[in-house]
């Protein structure tokens, strides 16, 4: 009888008739919002998804009063490639980070960390071969790739050579918070290089886009535009979407 009668005693069943209570009060809300968000036209959505381009950015979609709505993707192969190499210190975070305060570890990092290093290798082989037929206007990228792709390569081979403790050429136990600033530093001043040229490439790509939409909608419409950019990192005042938003919108 007492777990069939699961509102329990008098206490329990104030607190589930409240949680109740709150959990049909969000629910309400909800859908009152989702109607709110489905009702604001002009609106410009600026993600980092798209086929073969999660995580890259600029794709931009509008989305119009009566229905119907544009999406275009319209950033440089430039643009993608430099993002994506920049990405690569990220995808070696990710795997070691909970290992930095541990002196011996033999975890899942090790096979997780050889399959993106296989991954590193295999476009620096490639990386390698598109040198040979580069462009003159593809040298600096080509070479800023090799670079960042051999040494990334570097590090993760390093960690690669050992198996829990201190191999034969003294390497270390475990992957260390020092070994990876090391690694950053190295990094760094292609990464800033990087985020300068997508910036810049971005804007130029991006802003006669919203151009076009401003002259398709007209210039008191324009200034009813809302534009929203959905991110699961935090963002700060030089975001670039957020300035291409703020000169554009609806000051174009």
């Amino acid at each position: 009888m007492r777990l069939s009668a699961h509102r329990g005693d008098q206490r329990r069943n104030y607190l589930l008739s409240i949680r109740e209570l709150n959990a049909d009060a969000r629910k309400y809300i909800s859908i009152t919002t989702e109607n709110i968000g489905q009702n604001i036209f002009p609106l410009i959505v600026a993600t980092d998804t798209g086929v073969g381009l999660d995580g890259i950015g600029g794709t931009f979609t509008i989305y119009f009063e009566d229905g119907s709505s544009q999406t275009v993707n319209p950033v440089s192969q430039e643009y993608e490639i430099r993002k994506g190499l920049s990405h690569i210190p990220l995808g070696i975070y990710g795997i070691i980070v909970p290992y930095f305060q541990l002196t011996h570890s033999s975890g899942t990092w090790r096979k997780e960390l050889l399959a993106f290093g296989e991954k590193i290798k295999e476009a620096l082989s490639i990386t390698r071969l598109s040198s040979v037929v580069a462009g003159d206007g593809e040298i600096d990228l080509i070479n800023d790739s090799l670079q960042m792709l051999e040494i990334s390569s570097k590090y993760v081979s390093r960690w690669l050579d050992q198996s829990g403790s201190s191999n034969e050429h003294g390497a270390p136990k475990t992957v260390t918070v020092t070994e990876f600033e090391e690694y950053s530093k190295e990094l760094f001043p292609f990464l800033d290089k990087s985020i300068r040229i997508t910036a810049a490439l971005q804007m130029r790509d991006v802003i006669p886009v919203l151009k076009k939409w401003k002259h398709e909608l007209g210039h008191e419409k324009w200034k009813e535009v809302y534009a929203v950019i959905p991110t699961i990192y935090p963002g700060n005042e030089i975001d670039v979407l957020g300035k291409v938003s703020e000169q554009t919108t609806p000051k174009l």
